[in-house]
């Protein structure tokens, strides 16, 4: 085998590794978009469900039920919404929060 030979060769190989690496890239950014606007439209629910409760439409537990296993994604949306609301609003939240029972959920699951 000449060197030119082994030249050519190892070009291809390189090049194969190349094309496999940035498709990875690729569809891991798919990925990551894909969750990413999940993560978004599972947020402006629990906001929605939080507006429901403050104008008295909805029960707190029942807009929660679909978002129960989500704790990190509740607790964040919820961070934020509260840095949102202020005075009567605040205090209706956060009753309804205090009533839904947050400590007797983590007893007993």
């Amino acid at each position: 085998m000449d060197l030119l030979t082994v030249i050519w060769s190892a070009v291809i190989v390189l090049s194969a590794i190349a094309l496999a690496w940035m498709t990875g890239l690729i569809l891991m950014r798919i990925v990551h978009a894909s969750r990413a606007a999940r993560r978004l439209h599972d947020r402006r629910q629990v906001e929605a469900a939080l507006i429901g409760v403050i104008q008295g439409r909805s029960d707190i537990g029942a807009a929660f039920a679909p978002y129960r296993g989500r704790a990190r994604l509740l607790a964040e949306t919820l961070l934020d919404f509260m840095s949102l609301v202020r005075g009567e609003d605040r205090h209706i939240v956060v009753s309804a929060l205090e009533h839904m029972g947050p400590t007797a959920r983590s007893e007993r699951g």
